[in-house]
């Protein structure tokens, strides 16, 4: 846990805006199949506090989950980081500030939340030493502000240990907007629960994808007898 004198001086440095934050985790998994060997996956996340909880991430068992793009254009949802390799969430022990330029996130477009921190924009806080993002959202202000923080990770077995994740948080970001918030607005968004719309997926022919609030729920269908295993979750398969 911070410091209480290191937090209240990253506090000073985006005060009056501050009341809450949200932490900026990547977090990679095993995705059961019907074969010996289970698919990977990668996502970002977002959490509140120090220590988050599984049941948070999954809320009725949907988790909100963001993939890597490399255009956040045109209401595209997902996270933007500049340089791509040793950026993300195929590389969660990799501290963010060797690695990381710039980031752009896109959660949701109702409401909007996109924010983009860039590290040559950022300045020292008051304890002299953190480093502080400002969070710049599309109107050109800023929202609060982000610093790297590694030392919080995380193992959350989901939907019967179907989904395996192992996450690792990459920033702190000091602002007034919380992880539920945009969760939930996330979980919220695109399409609703009864509203599906198939496609194939070309390296997984096995496999049907149902689109559900604009990601996916992946379901493994066998395709010889009737054998069917629904794995509920909110992203996409990798």
């Amino acid at each position: 846990m911070l410091a209480l004198s290191y937090l209240s001086a990253i506090l000073v440095a985006v005060a009056p805006i501050v009341s809450a934050n949200f932490d900026l985790n990547v977090a990679i998994g095993d995705v059961a199949t019907i074969f010996p060997w289970p698919d990977q996956i990668g996502i970002w996340v977002l959490t509140d506090g120090d220590d988050p909880k599984c049941e948070d991430l999954a809320e009725n068992g949907v988790i909100a989950g963001w993939d890597e793009r490399n255009d956040l254009s045109h209401g595209r949802e997902g996270m933007r980081c500049v340089p791509g390799s040793h950026c993300g969430y195929y590389h969660p022990d990799d501290h963010p500030w060797p690695s990381v330029e710039l980031l752009e996130m896109h959660f949701t477009n109702n409401p909007l939340h996109h924010f983009t921190i860039y590290k040559d924009r950022g300045y020292t806080a008051p304890d002299g030493f953190t480093w502080l993002w400002p969070m710049y959202g599309v109107d050109g202000n800023t929202y609060g502000a982000c610093h790297t923080d590694t030392r919080k990770n995380w193992d959350c077995n989901l939907n019967d240990d179907k989904l395996k994740l192992h996450g690792r948080r990459k920033f702190r970001c000091l602002t007034s907007i919380t992880a539920k918030e945009i969760n939930d607005a996330k979980r919220q968004g695109g399409k609703k629960a009864g509203d599906f719309e198939e496609y194939r997926n070309p390296d997984y022919p096995f496999f049907e994808v149902l689109s559900h609030n604009g990601t996916a729920i992946p379901t493994v269908r066998r395709l010889l007898g009737r054998v069917e295993v629904a794995c509920q979750l909110n992203m996409r398969w990798r």
